[in-house]
């Protein structure tokens, strides 16, 4: 279920990777951790990922750079393992033989 919110609320100033905000893309903590880890090299640049002690602290003006960088890339979205063809046969039999697995 993608969390929508009903109008354009601005980035907070701060905010712990843990304690992720609901209207802030990818709007579940669980998500941002998985987020922060595939592109830290990219948000630190951007300036939105910072180390406050031992917790990690994303800021709001760097993380509408790093989002606007990676707008471009939005367009183009491929799923990285589409199914393959023939998936959706019913019997055993016939999914395996479309898949050549014997």
């Amino acid at each position: 279920m993608t969390i929508r919110p009903t109008k354009s609320e601005p980035l907070p100033h701060s905010w712990p990777v843990a304690d992720w905000p609901p209207h802030v893309f990818p709007n579940r903590a669980n998500d941002a951790r998985y987020m922060v880890r595939a592109n830290h090299d990219a948000l630190v640049e951007c300036g939105a990922l910072t180390r406050i002690g031992r917790v990690l602290v994303v800021l709001g003006a760097g993380y509408a750079v790093f989002l606007a960088k990676q707008a471009s890339k939005v367009a183009g979205y491929v799923p990285s393992n589409p199914p393959p063809h023939g998936t959706h046969r019913k019997n055993k039999r016939d999914r395996d033989a479309a898949l050549d697995i014997a």
